[in-house]
C-alpha cells in the first residue's frame, strides 16, 4: 500500500471517527435530558459515596432507551416493532457527560434505528405529548371500568337486599 493511499485511508478514518463522536454526543445529551426528566426510575442503589439510578423510557418512537447512571454510565437502546420484537441496536459506557473515555459495545449499522433516533430528537416534545395523552386515556378508561364495576356491585347488592336474586 502506498503512502498516499494510507494518508487517504487515515483521512477517511478521521472523518468516520468525527461522525461517530458527534452521534455519541447527541445520544448522551438526549438521554441525559429526556430520559432523566421523563423516564421511569426502575432501580436505585445507594452506597456511602454513590447513588446508582436506572431509568427507562419505553415506546419512544419505536425506541426503548435505558440509562444506568452513577459514577460511570451506560446507555442501551432497543429498536423495532412491535413492542415485544425489539432488538438491541446500541450500547455504550462512559464517564460523566463525555465521550473521551467511552466504550461503544454495540452500534448497529442499521440506519432505521438511527433515523428513528434523529426523529425522536427533533420531535421529542410531540412524542412526549402523545405518550402522555395515551396514558391519560388509559387511566380514564380504567377509571370508567372501575366505576362500572362499583355500579354493578351496588346494583347486585340492592337486588339481593330486595330479594331479587
Amino acid at each position: 500500500m502506498s503512502t498516499e493511499s494510507k494518508v487517504e485511508d487515515f483521512g477517511k478514518l478521521k472523518t468516520r471517527i468525527s461522525e461517530r463522536e458527534a452521534m455519541l454526543s447527541q445520544i448522551i445529551s438526549f438521554v441525559g435530558s429526556v430520559v432523566q426528566r421523563h423516564g421511569r426510575v426502575t432501580k436505585i442503589e445507594e452506597e456511602s459515596d454513590l447513588t446508582r439510578i436506572d431509568r427507562e423510557l419505553k415506546d419512544f418512537n419505536c425506541l426503548d432507551i435505558y440509562w444506568h447512571a452513577g459514577r460511570s454510565n451506560r446507555i442501551d437502546i432497543f429498536f423495532g416493532y412491535p413492542r415485544d420484537q425489539k432488538v438491541k441496536v446500541f450500547s455504550m459506557s462512559y464517564w460523566y457527560e463525555g465521550i473521551d473515555n467511552c466504550t461503544v459495545n454495540l452500534f448497529s449499522d442499521d440506519t432505521d434505528w438511527q433515523d428513528a433516533f434523529k426523529y425522536a430528537q427533533k420531535n421529542a416534545d410531540k412524542i412526549l405529548a402523545a405518550k402522555e395523552e395515551t396514558q391519560n386515556q388509559a387511566e380514564r378508561m380504567s377509571e370508567m371500568v372501575h366505576r362500572g364495576k362499583e355500579e354493578e356491585a351496588r346494583l347486585l347488592k340492592r337486588a339481593k337486599d330486595l330479594g331479587l336474586d
